[in-house]
């Protein structure tokens, strides 16, 4: 096995380990410049929690978004990342609503949208358009592309003709044949019906362009077409993307900022070299440890940092940082570290950190024992001066260098 990852002989298996995306990759972060043109302080959705048939009654709340703080800048990805059940999706469909969030503010292009009418949330609506994750799922399988894609064109109000010529102009730019635009959904292959879902959300050129997780349901070799896809259109046409994904390799290789989410709540934020090469929140350093190495070798030498338990329950509203009862660094503070972690929640403030002891992982050594000690640099906390430097023991810690 060793020797396919190595030397491989055939050119599709290149190709395929040269489409994996990497931690390492050589992308050049560009964050936007300018007033965002989504600008996100505070916000909050829940859900009730029902039971019953015929009478259902409500027992209890889901607080599925309780504290997102985000900006998305003119021209730049802002990726969104957290694992399974920490409110990215659920942060979309609450933007996209365009109505007045829940709890918090939320602004589009320095408008609130709560406050527009009928014509400013169509208008609104032309702006910032959204990419599903499942393509098959996302395409009325009675339609053809072509109607599909000039769906938002109608919508819109523009006419059968400029829309037909504007149908054959997007198939071309997202690399499909405009002979093929009277087929339907299942007669393309599922990267091509992704592209079908990014040349409809294109139509009606966006400055904001919604990806919920646009490539997790392809191939890598398919993965990293869109992928190559999704920079060239950006570069082109100049839309800022919210990509939202689970997998930072993937985010390492076209975001230029990115925001982490847990249990609903922003915890860490910044440029995707910064938080990738040095993350401050120890759930962003388990996460970065999560992303696997295409190299035999080099993932069997390294372990990762695996968190006590399971995520908390969303049906409560924890005092303090909720993220303590997972936190590899929580049992070796000092007593009143961990009181302010018990009793204050963390503030989140612009591309920082919401921690109250927040440490920079700077360097992994083996101890004489043979165990696995992870070095970390304390930062400036909320509470006042940081503690001293640590050595924390980790059963759980990445070794693989460059990583």
């Amino acid at each position: 096995m060793d020797d396919v990852f190595r030397r491989p002989q055939e050119p599709y298996t290149r190709e395929l380990l040269a489409a994996v995306p990497r931690l390492d990759a050589t992308h050049r972060p560009r964050p936007g410049s300018g007033e965002p043109v989504l600008k996100v302080r505070g916000l909050t959705r829940t859900f009730p929690v029902l039971r019953g048939t015929a009478f259902r009654r409500g027992v209890g709340t889901v607080y599925a978004v309780d504290g997102v703080d985000l900006d998305v800048r003119r021209g730049e990805t802002l990726a969104l990342v957290g694992e399974s059940g920490s409110g990215k999706s659920a942060t979309l469909f609450e933007l996209l609503e365009l109505a007045r969030p829940e709890g918090g503010t939320a602004e589009l292009f320095g408008q609130e949208p709560g406050s527009l009418g009928k014509a400013g949330i169509k208008a609104l609506r032309r702006r910032i358009q959204i990419v599903f994750q499942d393509p098959m799922a996302s395409l009325d399988p009675r339609m053809p592309v072509g109607d599909i894609v000039a769906e938002p064109l109608r919508t819109q109000g523009v006419g059968r003709a400029d829309a037909g010529r504007r149908v054959r102009e997007l198939l071309v730019q997202v690399g499909l044949d405009p002979a093929h635009a009277e087929r339907y959904p299942h007669e393309f292959s599922g990267g091509q019906r992704q592209r079908i879902g990014i040349a409809r959300a294109l139509s009606v050129e966006p400055e904001l362009l919604v990806l919920d997780e646009p490539v997790s349901a392809l191939d890598v070799s398919v993965q990293a077409g869109v992928l190559d896809l999704l920079r060239r259109l950006k570069e082109e046409l100049g839309p800022a993307y919210l990509f939202v994904s689970h997998d930072l390799s993937v985010v390492r290789n076209i975001a230029d900022r990115v925001s982490v989410v847990y249990l609903g709540r922003t915890v860490e934020a910044g440029p995707v070299d910064e938080v990738s090469a040095a993350p401050r929140h120890p759930y962003t350093q388990a996460l970065l440890s999560a992303v696997p190495i295409p190299d035999p070798e080099r993932e069997r030498k390294r372990t990762r940092i695996l968190l006590a338990g399971d995520p908390p329950s969303p049906t409560r509203r924890y005092e303090g940082c909720r993220f303590r009862g997972r936190c590899p660094l929580y049992v070796e503070l000092g007593e009143g570290e961990r009181e302010l972690c018990d009793g204050e929640v963390p503030v989140f403030e612009g591309d920082g950190v919401a921690c109250h002891s927040p440490r920079v992982r700077v360097g992994v050594e083996l101890p004489a024992g043979g165990g696995l000690v992870a070095q970390f640099l304390p930062q400036p906390s909320a509470g006042g001066a940081p503690s001293a430097p640590g050595r924390l023991l980790l059963p759980h810690v990445d070794t693989a260098p460059g990583v």
